[in-house]
């Protein structure tokens, strides 16, 4: 995989997001997770709900963040976000099944 360093100032990210230890259920890279919930979760909304998601950036890229915080390294929690960036002017997101389960985030970008 190549990956590309673009400075964009911030992006905003729509998805949904997860806090506690993502791998007390299961390690490594699986759908058994935490993180692989996530996953499935965003997956399942694009798929039944995307047309209700308004100015996706690009359909084919989306993002996963790791926030630690000061207690990370103690306690393994830290929050994960999995979503997509939406253009920021004249967007909008509504209407999901469970729009409190939905977050958005202003992401900067360096």
């Amino acid at each position: 995989m190549h990956v590309t360093v673009v400075e964009k100032g911030q992006i905003l990210l729509v998805g949904f997001s997860f806090f506690g230890d993502p791998f007390s259920a299961s390690s490594g890279w699986t759908e058994e997770n935490e993180i692989g919930r996530l996953w499935q979760r965003l997956m399942t909304c694009l798929a039944a709900h995307g047309e209700q998601i308004k100015h996706i950036a690009d359909e084919h890229v989306s993002y996963e963040l790791h926030l630690m915080h000061e207690q990370t390294q103690a306690t393994s929690h830290y929050d994960v976000f999995a979503g997509v960036e939406i253009e920021c002017h004249g967007a909008h997101f509504r209407g999901l099944d469970d729009p409190d389960a939905a977050v958005a985030l202003f992401v900067p970008v360096v």
